[in-house]
């Protein structure tokens, strides 16, 4: 795989969100009954199509992904903390600035105090970390651990949602919901064990498998509701929620694909601080 094949990596990523969220678009104003939130009756493989789109689009993104491990040309392999240089790392940190932004605009939606006391130290290990990446050529490593407090507030949203919908799996906004916090946590996790400098080689693939999984179906999720909020008609719009987790989710793993893909390693270079 040469450099440009490789770059097609999150480019079709992208092209394969957007398609997606259309088709979860007419899924949900065309096979939805509002009143109940379940697929009508009959919509069978109609309420499914999404769910093998999704999955179809990602095995054959990580297909691409594992072929130029292989080859050993592919720019994601060869990149890490120590080596992105200044510009990889203000994309990452200003994605984290924009992804603490919109969890924070949860604060407004309510809920317990312990959902907002998380919600806020989320934000707050976000912007840290975020701003740390921007004014660093090197990540520090606590960057790292600031992506563990914002994998357990998503984990913590993930039960709270699940136990609210727990009879509500099939619901055609509910289901894309559970996997896309399932998806972020796992990628969470990644990027901490990225930061800490605990990853090797092998993980690499995995990395990049959780950052398009998680990219893929965030950004379908929210681009639907944004596409049902706007075009879908009154009935549409009250009948969906946009989730800003999904939209934070969306912004950070769609950033490191971008980073690993379009941004040259460097080399010998000096940090701006040693730690």
């Amino acid at each position: 795989m040469n450099t440009r094949s490789s770059k097609l990596i999150p480019v079709v990523a992208a092209l394969a969100a957007v398609i997606c969220g259309v088709v979860r678009f007419f899924q949900i104003v065309s096979l939805t009954d509002y009143s109940t939130g379940f697929f009508i009756d009959g919509a069978g493989f109609g309420g499914i199509l999404i769910y093998i789109l999704l999955v179809g689009m990602i095995a054959a993104l990580a297909a691409l992904a594992f072929v130029g491990r292989k080859k050993g040309s592919d720019a994601a392999y060869s990149l890490s903390p120590d080596g992105m240089g200044q510009n990889a790392t203000r994309f990452l940190g200003a994605s984290e600035v924009l992804a603490a932004l919109l969890i924070g605009v949860r604060v407004t939606e309510g809920g317990s105090v312990v959902m907002l006391a998380a919600t806020v130290i989320a934000a707050a290990a976000l912007i840290v970390s975020g701003f740390t990446l921007v004014g660093r050529i090197v990540p520090p490593k606590f960057t790292g651990h600031l992506k563990i407090v914002a994998a357990l507030y998503m984990f913590m949203r993930l039960g709270e949602y699940f136990n609210s919908y727990l009879i509500m799996r099939h619901n055609a906004e509910k289901l894309i919901v559970i996997f896309s916090y399932w998806l972020v946590i796992v990628f969470l996790g990644f990027l901490a064990r990225f930061y800490a400098r605990l990853e090797t080689k092998d993980s690499r693939l995995a990395g990049i498998i959780f950052s398009l999984s998680t990219f893929i179906f965030s950004a379908a999720h929210a681009i639907s509701d944004i596409l049902a909020k706007l075009f879908g008609g009154a009935g549409a719009a009250a009948f969906v929620n946009l989730n800003y987790d999904a939209c934070a989710a969306a912004v950070l793993s769609g950033t490191y694909l971008f980073v690993m893909y379009f941004t040259s390693k460097t080399k010998d270079y000096e940090p701006i601080v040693v730690e």
